[in-house]
């Protein structure tokens, strides 16, 4: 390997031929700038037809890296003292540093930018306010404590369809000078009136969730009491990691039924509280039949019926008891069956 590392770094070689797996590949450099070089190959053998010369990479001579684009090519300098790494590695580094500056700007802007989108804003749909919430019961379910934070503003933008990048030389320009292509990235993106109204609803809906994530830690009219039995129950799936079933008792009309649930699925209807996410196609049949006969509504009976997670009162594995339901919330704490008295 030391042959096509002192190919690729002296500036005098420009053409040379290596041995690949089934083939050989020809290389050949051109000079970029005064730090980079692009690499251009092409495989030969006897049982491949002609091909074009192709760009498979940048070398990066100041570091010694190699940013591929093509498999092969990184193949042969595998095990060369060469770095390679890859322009998608390099996309994912410069849209988290954009993001910072844009999360910035969409803080320290916001009343400007909710103004500017308040037509978007005005006629949003519902839809968009609901998936905020979804957001915010899925990080309460999962949390451990009540210290939540909702998720980063992130804004995609189409920066890397245009040309520049698409060539390959936005990213040239990241790693010559890192401040000055991201504050052109940054200048554009703000130029564009739809994406600071885009930036205008990111930061309303961030509002809508944070005002929703306080009603539901303060649950003062105990509205959000099944979001607390959900966590408690998501909180006793996570302590079985390798169950496959779990077995669930429910309780319709002071009887009790008890049946078997995939533990996975049973997870993610908890975490995104749609029972349509459910599946306990063997248990189905019986558990409906066993709702309609209990459940005393009799618009019910006459169809088939998914259960309530608030009818659950247990969950096991085993004789392991992963949740028990207590009688009631009092303080956004569940209270254990006579072990607390109510002041």
């Amino acid at each position: 390997m030391e042959k096509i590392e002192k190919f690729l770094l002296d500036s005098e070689l420009n053409d040379q031929i290596f041995e690949a797996d089934y083939y050989d590949l020809k290389i050949h450099k051109e000079k970029y700038d005064d730090r980079f070089y692009i690499i251009y190959t092409k495989r030969s053998s006897e049982y491949l037809l002609s091909e074009d010369y192709a760009v498979s990479g940048y070398l990066d001579v100041l570091d010694k890296k190699i940013y591929s684009t093509t498999y092969g090519f990184s193949k042969v300098i595998n095990n060369t003292n060469i770095k390679i790494e890859s322009f998608e590695d390099l996309k994912d580094e410069i849209m988290d540093k954009l993001n910072e500056r844009i999360e910035l700007y969409t803080f320290n802007k916001q009343k400007d930018l909710m103004i500017f989108a308040k037509e978007e804003i005005d006629n949003m749909s519902i839809y968009r306010i609901n998936e905020v919430k979804e957001t915010v019961n899925r990080l309460f379910i999962e949390a451990d404590n009540d210290k939540l934070k909702l998720n980063k503003i992130y804004y995609y933008h189409s920066i890397f369809e245009n040309d520049k990048y698409r060539k390959l030389n936005g990213y040239i320009n990241y790693i010559n000078n890192p401040e000055k292509e991201l504050k052109e990235c940054f200048d554009e993106i703000i130029s564009d009136d739809s994406l600071k109204k885009e930036m205008g609803i990111n930061i309303y809906l961030y509002k809508e969730g944070i005002k929703y994530q306080r009603d539901l830690l303060k649950n003062i009219n105990h509205q959000y009491d099944y979001l607390y039995i959900n966590r408690e129950i998501y909180k006793g799936l996570k302590e079985v990691q390798e169950a496959v079933n779990i077995n669930i008792t429910i309780n319709y009309g002071g009887n009790e039924y008890t049946f078997k649930f995939r533990k996975n699925y049973f997870e993610n209807s908890i975490l995104r509280g749609e029972k349509s996410l459910c599946d306990y196609k063997p248990s189905y049949e019986s558990v409906s039949d066993f709702i309609k006969r209990n459940c005393g509504d009799e618009e019910s009976r006459n169809r088939t019926y998914d259960f309530d997670f608030s009818h659950i009162t247990s969950i096991t594995y085993g004789k392991r008891v992963l949740y028990q339901k207590k009688d009631r919330i009092i303080n956004n704490t569940i209270l254990r069956k006579n072990n607390i008295n109510e002041r």
